[in-house]
């Protein structure tokens, strides 16, 4: 959230809802649940947990009564271990209800019982006497009025009183009201997945346990993953999930990426869609990359629009697409050896397609210069809307105004992720990204 009164990222984690976050496909396997660091093991200690385990599984194979003596056992272990313990356990019976959840996503009686089951649980874990919905239920208020009573009620006495966990509680639950987010608008970092587990194209974990509580937000934006693969594993459970719980919601996939931009680059917050670059003498340091893939429209055709919204008679940029995340674009090495690579123009980044403002296509690849004297981008004017285009057999195409002007054999291949980049080479311009399919409408401001 770019308000500071607002951090998603301190925000606890929730439990998401049933159903809709569960299918059968397996895309990436769960994250083990957190454990306890161990301590020394004895061969007396060993022995008697390897007695504990054949205990276990001889419950197991008890027939119907088997599972259920499981149960009581866990519940038991809740009530009785020490917080660390409690916690790890915690954690594991959670997964293992996702992925129950995950395996019965094709019955719908299974589903409906599931429903039933939780709504019924949910229902009776917040009576519990130590709860602090009481106190919660007196925050009336909505959008930034919220935000500014949160911090003072989860210190307040009356939290206090209840003991530290209260307060976090009592955080938890508040931040989990749509009226919190009402109008704002969210970035999800790759913090926010960290621990997800993806199942086809349905998720859970931390970033999808908070949507229903977004459901009220402007836009849900989601920025640069150090792993382009790993957000783009995301990206579809995402997509569907918010269709489920926010459907008024703006999603935006693509946008300017914060963290690689050229240094005389300055980025509008929040979305991150307009960008200006700082006026001085000195040329470069202007470049742009989207921090996400272009959608694949009907027809195999992948396109963005860059708005002009002010541009003088000697200011001057420069448009294409790359075939990398802009984290992968800007580091070099692996692993720890990985170090920043500094690149001043769009005609320097690795495995790129850009065309100059001459009209001449240029690149990471070898032979790469191709003109095209139908496009002269030293004629543009504020107002004026570029769209560039790249056909399924590896075409780019320029347009202005929805009118078509030049076209360039590029041979991009047509199953080869591609990102926006623009190079804002010289003068102080000013653009706008403008993208129809990223998860809503195009917004006009």
């Amino acid at each position: 959230q770019d308000n500071p009164n607002s951090p998603l990222e301190h925000i606890p984690q929730r439990p998401p809802t049933h159903a809709a976050m569960a299918t059968t496909a397996s895309v990436a396997p769960p994250p083990a649940a957190p454990t306890p660091a161990p301590a020394a093991v004895t061969s007396a200690a060993a022995a008697e947990a390897l007695q504990l385990h054949a205990r276990a599984d001889e419950l197991a194979l008890a027939g119907r009564r088997g599972p259920e003596a499981l149960v009581e056992a866990v519940g038991r272990a809740l009530a009785n271990l020490s917080l660390p313990h409690r916690t790890s356990l915690a954690a594991q019976l959670r997964s293992v209800l996702h992925e129950s959840i995950a395996e019965a996503a094709g019955d719908p009686v299974a589903l409906a019982c599931w429903d039933e089951i939780l709504a019924s649980s949910v229902s009776n874990a917040f009576r519990h006497p130590d709860d602090v919905a009481p106190l919660t239920a007196k925050l009336s208020w909505s959008g930034e009025i919220m935000w500014n009573r949160i911090l003072s009620f989860v210190v307040s006495l009356e939290s206090l009183a209840g003991g530290l966990q209260a307060v976090s509680r009592s955080f938890r639950q508040t931040v989990s009201r749509p009226e919190c987010w009402q109008g704002h608008i969210i970035t999800f970092s790759e913090h926010h997945f960290r621990g997800a587990t993806v199942r086809g194209e349905i998720g859970w974990g931390k970033a999808f346990a908070m949507l229903p509580a977004l459901r009220d937000a402007n836009t849900l934006r989601v920025s640069c993953f150090t792993s382009g693969a790993l957000r783009s594993q995301f990206l579809p459970p995402l997509r569907g999930a918010c269709r489920a719980f926010c459907r008024d919601v703006r999603l935006l996939a693509c946008s300017f990426c914060e963290h690689h931009v050229g240094d005389h680059v300055e980025l509008q917050t929040p979305r991150r869609l307009t960008a200006a670059r700082k006026r001085c003498q000195k040329k470069g340091g202007g470049i742009l990359l989207g921090n996400g893939p272009l959608p694949t429209a009907s027809g195999g055709l992948r396109s963005f629009r860059v708005h002009i919204e002010q541009l003088e008679l000697r200011d001057r940029l420069d448009i294409g697409v790359t075939s990398l995340a802009p984290h992968e674009q800007f580091m070099d090495g692996v692993g720890s050896n990985r170090a920043h690579r500094q690149v001043a123009f769009a005609e320097d980044l690795r495995d790129s397609w850009i065309i100059e403002s001459s009209g001449l296509l240029v690149g990471s690849h070898a032979g790469l210069r191709i003109r095209n004297s139908g496009w002269d981008a030293r004629q543009l004017q504020a107002g004026d809307e570029i769209c560039l285009e790249v056909t399924p057999s590896g075409e780019l195409t320029l347009g202005l105004n929805g009118e078509p002007r030049a076209t360039w054999r590029a041979q991009i291949p047509p199953d080869l992720p591609i990102f926006p980049v623009l190079d804002l080479f010289e003068g102080a311009p000013r653009v706008r990204l403008v993208l129809d399919d990223c998860g809503g409408p195009t917004p006009t401001t």
